[in-house]
């Protein structure tokens, strides 16, 4: 196995499981939800529809995307820094799937439970 690939493998179980573990007993969730709905009236805070793209789910999410597609890019025939571009478009893409797809209904969930109270 060579440095990369073990980067690659590292960050892909650290990130998911840090991920998983977030999801299932909501660490951060306090930071990553309820500070953006207390300024969801402020006008000019930009796009605060869902949770920021700093919030550490969706920074979990990218690393997750970094290491599977730079792990996909190997498993297809690729080598050494040639992955790198594959492992990128992971991270981004990554980070809007869970931002749009997994987080962003949860926290509109939360967003409505907390305006019927």
């Amino acid at each position: 196995m060579d440095g990369l690939t073990a980067v690659y493998l590292g960050v892909l179980l650290v990130s998911v499981l840090l991920l998983i573990a977030s999801l299932i007993s909501g660490i951060g969730h306090d930071s990553d939800f309820s500070h953006e709905i207390a300024h969801d009236h402020d006008a000019g805070h930009g796009d605060l529809d869902g949770p920021s793209w700093l919030s550490s789910r969706v920074i979990l999410g990218a690393a997750a995307g970094f290491g599977a597609f730079g792990l996909g890019a190997q498993a297809v025939g690729l080598t050494g820094w040639t992955t790198v571009p594959a492992a990128l478009v992971g991270l981004f893409g990554m980070a809007g799937v869970v931002r749009q797809f997994v987080l962003k209904p949860l926290w509109r969930q939360q967003s409505n439970t907390l305006r019927s109270r």
